[in-house]
């Protein structure tokens, strides 16, 4: 990659900061014209489009592999990142606004206690408008610095509505299921159901309201010409800004991608390792021990040293607040010191699933230094227990491997919540492995045969981290059954586990599947003359 289309160190900073980066495609206007056509007979989340976007509309293909695009991916990502296999076109006519959200974890590492989602780079996504975008077109909004922010309150108030709402809402699923009401019938039946909800709750919804519009009055829309390109921390707290006023179609494309292995060196055009973005604002300065730490982490130092506050104390009563960002950015100054992570382990330790949260983003700032106190914890008799220290374990990455053989261990597990998180967290824990196990490579064999989806499918994904390390028979005839698993995740993890194991039977395998499955956008073109072959590329469904 040419340096001229890496990010430097500004940009990077302003990323890790406000978990999003605007730029401009240098792909032309005719370009964008051509992708729009293509993705304008396509249906947003039926077989034409959706996961099946790109080979409906191919023309996208050019944008991911344009300079700008893989410049920026690579200085984000690492040079060696997958293109995920999620991907979506947001398609909007008139309509609302969109409630503010944190895309479904499912897609990516799963959030423990449906709560606490990783702050480390590992996946990012980019939004692309292939139209001019104003504010009268309902654009997508973002919520800068959200990504390192739980949401405690809003979530909580969230999922006592919902539970509320459960059993109106199971009788819809019902209905569907039993095709006695149809998904238009069924989108007025939600919304009835949470009116219900809300007026015999008022208080609650009422306080709900008021949580959401906290946070709607952060949010900055996404604007520009036709080629706009916003890269995202995936955690980020997103959404469609407004109503679409005009009435034109107003397409939002959103790729995802993945690194594969954490940074050990700077991977955009890196000049100065001090911190140099500053906003000035009271909110900057709260949060900036956590921009410090995860710029080291992108650096490949691992661990920030430099304080703010020296009271261990005051940081402690801070870490209780309910304000995220003040309990978040307590728990990284905490990690600095001896005394801290002591505390930080207390308060992980405790029944509180809010404080506990809070306290493992403390503990995997801390890295090397919280690792003694968490050996202890593997042990411990409740799955729900162990399966949280492993996903710290996971966090913190390689310089978490003095434990990764009880890691390992884990992975054999009766409880599937700790399967999953056990059998994840090796492939980001052996990463600087020159040679695994074998202990290690069985665990991975027996996970690609799991009863478990998930277990399957991050089984998948660590073979992928680790690559040709982890080959074996047993590992390669297991990704090759799983590429016809019921699951997409176990089948996209696997296409790319299979890529990467250097191997010649894994390789063809990857070929043969492709090729069997590809869809081609542009049936019988070799019975039209050239022109009408030119015609078909800008109109593909007809």
């Amino acid at each position: 990659m040419s340096e001229k289309y890496l990010l430097d160190d500004l940009a990077m900073q302003r990323f890790i900061a406000d978990g999003y980066l605007q730029i401009d495609s240098e792909l032309s206007k005719d370009y964008h014209e051509r992708v729009f056509k293509q993705l304008e007979p396509l249906s947003e989340t039926g077989l034409m489009g959706h996961n099946n976007l790109l080979p409906c509309a191919p023309l996208l293909q050019e944008l991911i592999e344009s300079p700008t695009v893989k410049g920026a991916l690579e200085s984000l990502l690492g040079p060696d990142y997958y293109l995920h296999f999620h991907r979506h076109d947001h398609r909007t006519l008139p309509g609302g606004e969109q409630g503010l959200h944190k895309d479904g974890d499912n897609h990516s590492h799963q959030a423990i206690d449906h709560l606490k989602r990783p702050h480390p780079t590992r996946y990012v996504m980019m939004f692309y408008y292939p139209q001019d975008t104003t504010l009268d077109m309902g654009p997508t909004c973002v919520v800068p610095q959200s990504q390192y922010l739980p949401r405690r309150e809003v979530e909580q108030t969230r999922a006592e509505f919902d539970r509320l709402s459960r059993a109106g809402m199971n009788k819809i699923r019902d209905q569907l299921l039993a095709k006695t009401m149809t998904p238009q019938e069924s989108e007025q039946a939600v919304k009835a159901v949470y009116k219900e909800t809300a007026e015999k709750h008022p208080e609650l919804a009422k306080q709900n309201k008021t949580l959401e519009k906290l946070w709607k009055d952060k949010r900055v829309p996404l604007v520009g010409p036709a080629g706009t390109l916003v890269f995202v921390h995936f955690d980020i707290v997103h959404a469609r800004y407004s109503s679409n006023e005009l009435g034109l179609p107003r397409h939002m494309v959103k790729f995802l991608f993945t690194r594969n292995n954490d940074p050990v060196k700077p991977s955009w055009n890196h000049a100065d390792p001090r911190w140099k973005h500053e906003e000035g604002s009271v909110s900057s300065e709260i949060m900036k021990p956590v921009w410090l730490d995860l710029w080291n982490w992108h650096l490949g130092n691992k661990q920030s040293s430099e304080n703010t506050i020296t009271s261990v104390k005051a940081l402690c009563d801070r870490l209780k607040d309910s304000n995220d960002k003040l309990a978040v950015s307590a728990a990284y100054e905490l990690a600095k010191f001896e005394e801290g992570v002591e505390f930080l382990i207390e308060i992980f330790n405790s029944d509180d699933t809010n404080l506990r949260n809070i306290a493992a983003y403390g503990l995997r700032a801390a890295g090397q230094r919280s690792i003694d106190y968490l050996a202890p914890l593997i042990d411990k008799e409740d799955p729900q227990e162990v399966a949280r220290v492993i996903d710290v374990l996971g966090d913190i990455g390689s310089p978490a491997d003095s434990l990764l053989e009880s890691v390992v261990k884990a992975a054999s597990s009766q409880s599937v919540v700790v399967r999953r998180y056990a059998v994840e967290a090796i492939g980001l824990i052996a990463q600087q492995q020159i040679k695994c196990e074998r202990t290690l490579i069985e665990q991975l064999e027996n996970a690609l045969k799991d009863e478990d989806a998930i277990v399957r499918r991050n089984g998948a994904f660590s073979v992928a981290q680790l690559g040709g390390k982890v080959c074996s028979e047993l590992v390669v005839d297991g990704l090759i059954e799983n590429l016809q698993d019921w699951h997409h995740h176990v089948r996209g993890w696997s296409i790319e586990a299979l890529q990467r194991l250097d191997n010649e039977r894994a390789l063809k395998a990857v070929i043969k599947y492709l090729n069997h499955t590809r869809w081609d956008a542009y049936p019988k073109s070799g019975d039209r003359t050239v022109t009408d072959q030119v015609m078909r590329l800008e109109d593909p469904v007809r």
